[in-house]
């Protein structure tokens, strides 16, 4: 069985070979098996929005053709519209990039990790900005970190100059942010923040 590294360090054990053979119905293909093409999806997704933001398009492309494979495989395991959606949202994605109309990418982006988390009061998705209390914008997440267990840990929140321009993120546990209802909302201020330590992948 492989070990993928996904997320910043997260490891998860899984085999994609070892998937493609056992039958969809069983526990063990919707459980580990999923989450690894899952976990792929997520990180193309982080990183297609990083790089958008620097205005690096070719990397953004990149990632964006890994997101897409790893959700054809995920599609083999779990039938879920979801999947079908987010990858209409990247070949959109994609198309933008070509016609160097980044922000409408950017926007794709965001919704196709959207169509990923689900509903309302799902775990904050890249792209979705987040606000405090009083309805001040804070920043967007920029990346989401996964446990082994599938859940999301930890979201890292772009606290300085948008993405590129005097960056500043702050690594804040996926369990200070309010989910429901959207916004997602930080009890903390922007500045308190930009005093935080800087996260350092």
């Amino acid at each position: 069985m492989a070990i993928v590294t996904t997320l910043r360090g997260c490891v998860i054990l899984a085999s994609l070979a070892f998937a493609a053979s056992m039958p969809i119905t069983s526990d063990t293909a919707r459980s580990a098996p999923i989450e690894a093409p899952r976990h792929e999806v997520l990180e193309a997704l982080a990183k297609a929005h990083a790089a958008v933001q620097r205005k690096q398009s070719k990397a953004a492309l990149d990632e964006i053709e890994r997101a897409e494979v790893a959700l054809l495989n995920l599609g083999q395991l779990d039938q879920d519209p979801a999947t079908e959606q987010a990858l209409k949202q990247l070949a959109a994605a994609r198309t933008a990039i070509q016609q160097k109309d980044l922000k409408a990418a950017d926007t794709l982006l965001a919704a196709a990790a959207h169509d990923l988390t689900g509903v309302t009061g799902a775990p904050p998705a890249v792209g979705e900005v987040v606000y405090n209390p009083e309805n001040e914008r804070i920043g967007p997440v920029i990346e989401v970190v996964v446990a082994p267990d599938g859940q999301v840990a930890d979201i890292v929140i772009g606290v300085g100059g948008y993405l590129g321009s005097g960056d500043k993120n702050v690594l804040v546990p996926v369990s200070d942010i309010r989910t429901d209802p959207r916004p997602l909302t930080l009890d903390r201020t922007r500045a308190q923040l930009r005093q935080a330590a800087s996260y350092r992948p």
